[in-house]
C-alpha cells in the first residue's frame, strides 16, 4: 500500500505492512479421531484463536509432546483440557472469594472502629466539647477554693454553717460518671 500526495502523485512513503487482526472465524468442526495429533496451525484454527494464547496454554500446561517446530498435540485431549480449562475459569468468576480468614478481618474492623473513635475524640476535644478529666477536677477545685473564700469573708453566715460548708468543700470532688459531661457554655 503506497500513499499518494495532495498532488495525486506518489510519496516517498514505501509501501507499508497491515498488521491489523483478521476477523475472527468460527473453528470449522473437526471430526474426533482418537490418536490424532496436530500441529500449532492446526490447533490455531481448530480453537479460533491466536498463535499467542496457544502460548499462553503452553504455559499454563496444555498436552503436549515435543519442543519448537516439532511440537505436537493429542487431538482429543488438548480439547477437554481446554474445555475444563474455561470452566474452571468460569466457576472462579461466579464463586465469592474470601479475601481474608475471618480472625483477621475481625482484627482489621475492631482496628478501624477503634481509629475513627480516636478521631472523634480528638475532633471533639478540638471543638471543646470534650474536657479532660484532671482539666475538670482542676477546674472545679478552683471554684471551691472561690466558694470557701467567699464564705469565710460572709459576716452574716452563723459559724457552725460555715465550718459545714468547709468540711464538705475540703473533701475530695466526687468522681466522674458520665463519661460524657455537658459543659453548658
Amino acid at each position: 500500500m503506497t500513499r499518494h500526495d495532495r498532488r495525486g502523485g506518489k510519496s516517498k512513503t514505501t509501501a507499508r505492512k497491515n498488521h491489523a487482526k483478521p476477523p475472527a472465524l468460527a473453528p470449522a468442526p473437526i471430526p474426533e479421531v482418537i490418536g490424532t495429533v496436530v500441529t500449532k496451525a492446526e490447533l490455531v484454527k481448530r480453537f479460533g484463536e491466536t498463535p499467542k494464547q496457544i502460548e499462553r496454554y503452553l504455559v499454563e500446561g496444555i498436552p503436549c509432546t515435543g519442543q519448537g517446530k516439532t511440537r505436537r498435540f493429542p487431538w482429543p485431549a488438548v480439547r477437554h483440557w481446554r474445555d475444563e480449562r474455561i470452566r474452571r475459569q468460569e466457576r472462579e468468576r461466579l464463586t465469592p472469594k474470601s479475601e481474608a480468614p475471618q480472625g483477621f478481618k475481625d482484627a482489621e474492623l475492631r482496628s478501624a472502629i477503634a481509629d475513627a473513635e480516636l478521631k472523634e475524640l480528638k475532633l471533639a476535644q478540638l471543638r471543646g466539647d470534650l474536657v479532660q478529666v484532671t482539666d475538670y477536677r482542676q477546674e472545679l477545685a478552683d471554684a471551691l477554693a472561690r466558694v470557701r473564700s467567699s464564705l469565710l469573708r460572709h459576716p452574716a453566715l452563723p459559724p457552725v454553717v460555715a465550718d459545714d460548708l468547709l468540711r464538705g468543700l475540703q473533701a475530695e470532688p466526687p468522681p466522674v460518671e458520665d463519661p460524657e459531661p455537658a459543659v453548658a457554655a
